[in-house]
C-alpha cells in the first residue's frame, strides 16, 4: 500500500456511500437527484482528501470537478428546456385534436342535415311521380271519353249525312221519318 492509499481510505468511503443509498432505499439507476448529491459530496470528499496529500493533484480533481458540474448543468438545462418544448408541442397537438375532433361533429352534423334533406326531397319526388302517374291515368281515361264522343258523334254525323242525302235524292217526305228516327 502506497502512503497515498494510506492516508485516503477508499474502501470505508466507498462503503460509506452504499450504506447511505441502501439507507435512503435510493434508486441505483436512473435520474435521482438524492444520489446524485451522494455521489458529489463523496467526490468533495475526495478531492478534499487528496488535495491534504497533493495540492497539485487536488487542483486537476477540482477543475475536473467543475467541467462536469457544467456539463450536468448544461444536460440538466437541455433536458428541462426539450421538456418544456415537448409539453408545448404535446398541448398544441392536444388543440389541434380538440379543433379536429369540433370539425369531425361539425361534418357529421351537416351529413346527418344532409340526409334528411335527401330523404325528403325522395319523398317529394315519389309524391311527385306518383301525381304525373295518375295525371297521366286521368288524361288517358280523358284521352278515351273524348275519343269515344268523337267516335259517337261522327257516326252521327254520318248518320245525318246519309239522311240528308237520302233527302235530296227521295224526297222531304221520307225525312221526317230520319228524322224521328235519328233522335231516339
Amino acid at each position: 500500500m502506497t502512503e497515498f492509499e494510506k492516508k485516503i481510505d477508499f474502501t470505508k468511503l466507498q462503503i460509506s456511500l452504499d450504506e447511505n443509498i441502501k439507507k435512503r432505499n435510493l434508486s441505483t439507476s436512473g435520474l435521482c437527484p438524492e444520489r446524485h448529491e451522494l455521489y458529489k459530496d463523496c467526490f468533495d470528499e475526495i478531492i478534499l482528501n487528496v488535495t491534504n496529500v497533493d495540492p497539485e493533484q487536488g487542483v486537476i480533481l477540482s477543475r475536473i470537478r467543475n467541467e462536469l458540474n457544467m456539463a450536468s448543468e448544461s444536460y440538466k438545462k437541455l433536458y428541462e428546456s426539450s421538456v418544456s418544448f415537448g409539453l408545448s408541442k404535446a398541448i398544441t397537438a392536444r388543440q389541434e385534436n380538440e379543433k379536429l375532433h369540433a370539425k369531425i361533429d361539425e361534418v357529421i352534423s351537416e351529413k346527418v342535415k344532409l340526409m334528411k334533406e335527401n330523404e325528403y326531397l325522395k319523398r317529394k319526388l315519389k309524391a311527385v311521380e306518383n301525381s304525373n302517374t295518375e295525371d297521366e291515368m286521368e288524361r288517358q281515361e280523358e284521352m278515351s271519353r273524348c275519343k269515344s264522343e268523337l267516335k259517337r258523334l261522327k257516326s252521327q254525323n254520318e248518320q245525318i249525312k246519309r239522311g240528308l242525302e237520302h233527302f235530296l235524292l227521295n224526297g222531304s217526305d221520307q225525312v221526317s221519318n230520319i228524322l224521328l228516327h235519328s233522335s231516339h
